[in-house]
């Protein structure tokens, strides 16, 4: 059985906020700081700028251990984010699916 591809979720948050922002009419504005876009592309920047760090380290410029094992560790927190993250944004837009209106 693989867990690593399996995420707990509690969606009570998203689902809150859904409802909040139907019941202000805020779901406009909200969609209009794109959140989701900035937060995605700071962790996709992040995320690169330590993959360059550890080639760095890997081609001998750095030979430090400990650098190269904290930039590893930052990596992985950086992967765990985006991993929250994505489900985070899944579990938000399906519940404004439940307060749309047609």
């Amino acid at each position: 059985m693989c867990i690593r591809d399996r995420y707990i979720t509690d969606d009570g948050f998203a689902l809150g906020l859904a409802y909040f922002l139907k019941i202000l009419g805020l779901n406009n504005k909200f969609d209009s700081l794109h959140w989701f876009e900035e937060v995605h592309s700071k962790l996709s920047s992040e995320r690169k700028e330590l993959k360059k760090n550890l080639e760095g380290i890997a081609k001998g410029k750095n030979s430090i251990e400990d650098l190269d094992m904290g930039n590893q560790i930052s990596l992985r927190r950086i992967e765990m984010l985006a991993t929250e993250f994505e489900t985070f944004n899944y579990c938000f837009n399906g519940a404004r699916i439940l307060f749309r209106e047609e």
